[in-house]
């Protein structure tokens, strides 16, 4: 900002608007400090209390779960509300009858309980910011309700011709609390710091068709300009699309993500971002063929994912990850890979972290998604990972991270604070302490998925099977992760109840959802002075600390055959010469007295007649 006189020189009337703010300001303190003494002390009636607290929460209280108080809110209100800035306008102009297009889209996703996209869904519309006035097209934006629940809809919109707002060309208008306020800017921010692909965020002031929507969030999609602001060559953006995830009634519908029978990476479509532009270009569609074959290559387990990825920054993206619990930006509906043409494979665009609430100071939030343990299942992915959340955990613990992070909000808070004004920092002290708490993981915790075994009634499924004089113990890992048998022991008896050497722990394998679990099993031998002891198992996930005890019940042996056999026609004849074979499935007895050669079963399919004068 150039400085000079005119800015010690006051406009006419301007001292007057600075006294009127100044006695706006001390009313706000002095009604804010007798609301925080009437709340603190609860003299407040139940109802003002309530309604007060409704208005603060959607003024941005406790948006990160357990952050702030009411009191403390309210207390904070005067400077937040002095410190506030005015974010950039933006003004959407839509015609009548497209606006009430828009209109329909929102009540039909409203009853459906979802927003199901076509592809004729974008209506013309006009943009204006800084004095300009651009041509875009816009549609409603986001899968489940709460996007436009409120008044403040979401929005995708696509600029027309080669104009641009901010620098982009495609970008999303959001609530800001669809992306936790500042939490998503903080987390691609940590993003930036590592070379890791990120899109720009803005705040913003919006008002569409005269109605003033407010504050909203600004995110920058997936195009060719989020490339080159990250400084990569125009290229192709491929993801795993989820569209039949929504459409299929088996899954999402009625159980949520992970039910269906699309719901699964392996199971997805591939699609790339901007498919007209990629059509009009012969480069553009070869590096999308390059793009999809190499994701599908991955997805199909033919190439191993450190020759798909660039491993470096897939850790690098990982690890941030993992720091920031940000388990929604993993999920494979949700993963973004853009195309390097120069080394032919794809890096990781990071999107829709999900931030709003604050993860716990110890918990591991990436390595229960399948997607995320098929890439690390790869060494060199794993290592790449490895070192990358080892350098950043030291980041974040010597406070480097976490003091640039607080430069970062402190742009972007007070243009929020120009709305949401009980919004409170981030809580990025949790992130030291999650750092500290996953520095003390060792590379074996951080190989095995995090699991919370209290998820499951049972790990494994177990029973001792009796067959003639032997009996043998069989066990299945019951769960989609890996289960360990720690020890097996007759309960108060120190006799080995195995026959051999059996080395303790004994993994057992992961069982995928509906798949027929693998057997493992071994000869059982009692105490000679205890022929009714039980067997006793312990058993825990992998890399779990804890354990469970389980006794082993008696069970049944599974068959491999029917009890009573189903019987052949050919056999049957061949050993009992008085059976004629007739036409249509017909067996005939003959007359007489015959004597059976062992088991006589008629065949299904067939018909057994005997006359008069037979005896068997």
């Amino acid at each position: 900002m150039r400085l000079g006189k005119a800015q010690n020189s006051k406009a006419p009337g301007q001292g007057g608007r600075a006294r009127g703010s100044l006695a706006l300001g001390l009313l706000l303190v002095l009604v804010t400090a007798a609301a925080t003494y009437l709340v603190a002390t609860r003299l407040a009636p139940t109802g003002v209390r309530a309604a007060l607290r409704e208005v603060a929460e959607a003024g941005g209280l406790a948006a990160f779960v357990g952050d702030e108080s009411l009191p403390a809110g309210l207390l904070a209100l005067p400077a937040r509300w002095a410190g506030a800035s005015a974010p950039p306008e933006l003004v959407l102009d839509v015609p009548f009858e497209h606006m009430r297009k828009l209109y329909a889209q929102r009540e039909a996703a409203l009853a459906r309980g979802q927003l199901i996209q076509g592809d004729d869904d974008f209506v013309p519309a006009r943009l204006r910011h800084d004095g300009r006035t651009t041509k875009v097209k816009i549609r409603l934006k986001g899968d489940q309700v709460d996007h436009f629940e409120s008044d403040k809809w979401s929005f995708r919109v696509h600029v027309k011709g080669d104009d641009h707002v901010f620098g982009m060309r495609r970008f999303s208008l959001q609530h800001p609390k669809a992306r936790g306020f500042q939490a998503e800017l903080l987390f691609l921010e940590t993003m930036r710091r590592q070379d890791v692909l990120a899109p720009r965020v803005r705040t913003v002031d919006l008002t569409v068709n005269g109605n003033h929507v407010g504050v909203m969030t600004l995110e920058e999609h997936f195009a060719k300009e989020l490339l080159e602001s990250n400084r990569r060559r125009d290229s192709v953006i491929v993801k795993l699309d989820e569209d039949l995830v929504w459409a299929a009634r088996d899954g999402l519908r009625e159980q949520g993500f992970g039910a269906g029978a699309f719901d699964s990476f392996r199971n997805a479509p591939i699609s790339a971002f901007g498919e007209g532009r990629i059509g009009r270009s012969p480069l553009l569609s070869a590096y999308a063929t390059a793009a999809t074959g190499l994701l599908r290559g991955f997805v199909e387990e033919r190439l191993p994912a450190s020759q798909v990825f660039d491993v470096e920054r897939l850790g690098r993206f990982l690890a941030v990850c993992q720091l920031w619990g940000a388990w929604h930006a993993v999920r494979w509906h949700n993963l973004r890979f853009a195309y390097d043409p120069y080394g032919a494979r794809l890096e990781p665009v990071a999107f829709d972290a999900s931030l709003r609430l604050v993860p716990s100071e110890g918990a591991r939030a990436i390595d229960s998604e399948p997607i995320v343990q098929a890439l690390l299942s790869d060494p060199k992915v794993f290592h790449a990972y490895e070192g990358s959340l080892r350098r950043l955990l030291e980041d974040a613990r010597s406070g480097a991270l976490i003091e640039a992070l607080r430069d970062t909000e402190g742009e972007h808070l007070p243009l929020l604070h120009k709305e949401f004004r009980f919004l409170s920092e981030y809580p990025l002290d949790r992130l030291r302490s999650r750092a500290e708490a996953m520095s003390q993981l060792s590379e074996a915790d951080l190989r095995a998925p995090r699991v919370v075994a209290d998820w499951y009634p049972v790990l494994v499924q177990a029973r001792i099977v009796r067959e003639g004089g032997d009996e043998r113990l069989e066990v299945a890992n019951a769960i989609p992760y890996e289960v360990e048998i720690r020890d097996v022991a007759w309960q108060g008896h120190a006799a080995a109840p195995l026959t051999g050497s059996t080395p303790f722990p004994l993994r057992l394998a992961p069982t995928a959802r509906g798949a027929v679990a693998a057997i493992w099993s071994r000869p059982l031998r009692r105490p000679p002075d205890a022929p009714d002891a039980v067997l006793e198992l312990e058993v825990g996930v992998r890399s779990a600390r804890d354990a469970r005890r389980v006794e082993v019940p008696i069970g049944r042996p599974a068959l491999a055959r029917r009890p009573i056999p189903w019987g052949d026609v050919g056999a049957l004849v061949a050993k009992h010469p008085f059976v004629v074979r007739g036409e249509a499935g017909l067996l005939r007895i003959q007359p007489g007295t015959h004597d059976l050669a062992g088991a006589f079963i008629v065949p299904p399919g067939h018909r057994l007649v005997a006359g008069p004068g037979t005896t068997l």
